[in-house]
């Protein structure tokens, strides 16, 4: 009996340091996987689809206060094209990534960073930092840590158009229980966000669209979001019995 356990704690000990072995091994790969990330590049501003190419970059070395961040989704917004074809206000320096918004996680953090740690999600705080790429060096202070049970297709659209909405509700009139609020654009992200926030605000919605061929289908899922009257502009008067 006590040999077997001899043997038995021999082989435990020896499975231990197999899989130490392996863990240490796996680390060390995943750390020179992540010394390069692919990434969607433009060195000309134009049609996105002309111009973006998928290449792969060597990551620099994390700075003291910076993050290196793999990213694991990042939206496409018209203001993502906009930035390719270089109508939009901002514009990283060319060569460079699109990408305003998206979620990733940390990989590494600088000495001097705090707020973040290693396995956190986080969204960007600034804009135009270059989301679509597999995975950056960023300033850290450029990211919010975001709690890791939010799915990751909902935290990677979270700082555009959710703010957007809760803004138009928050900073312009000092709306009460029971109010209104028309908006047109009603089907648009930020639009749906409206009738959502405002829903949770208990404040009533009347939302102007364009007539479309799937229009009862349209009413319904924005009445299932919250919305108390789906209209038309030319509609509207009519339908608010005036």
């Amino acid at each position: 009996m006590l040999l077997h356990s001899v043997h038995s704690s021999r082989a435990y000990i020896g499975s231990v340091r197999v899989a130490t072995g392996l863990a240490a091994c796996a680390e060390r790969a995943a750390e020179r996987a992540m010394n390069s990330a692919k990434a969607l590049v433009f060195e000309r501003n134009g049609d996105p689809a002309e111009v973006l190419q998928l290449k792969e970059q060597q990551l620099p070395e994390v700075g003291e206060q910076e993050a290196k961040i793999q990213i694991l989704a990042a939206p496409i917004n018209p203001s993502d094209i906009n930035t390719v074809q270089g109508k939009y206000p901002l514009q990283p320096a060319l060569p460079g990534v699109p990408g305003h918004e998206g979620v990733g996680t940390v990989v590494q953090i600088g000495s001097k960073v705090t707020g973040l740690s290693v396995g956190d999600h986080v969204v960007p705080l600034a804009s135009a930092l270059g989301t679509w790429r597999s995975a950056g060096v960023f300033k850290a202070a450029d990211w919010h840590r975001i709690p890791k049970n939010l799915p990751v297709n909902a935290a990677a659209t979270l700082t555009i158009n959710p703010p957007t909405a809760l803004c138009m509700l928050e900073s312009f009139v000092d709306l009460q229980p029971g109010d209104s609020v028309v908006q047109n654009g009603a089907t648009s992200a930020v639009g749906q966000h409206v009738i959502q926030l405002a829903r949770a605000k208990a404040l009533k919605t009347v939302n102007v669209i364009r007539d479309r061929p799937d229009w009862d289908a349209t009413v319904s899922r924005l009445q299932a979001m919250g919305a108390d009257l789906v209209t038309t502009e030319q509609k509207l008067k009519a339908d608010l019995g005036g």
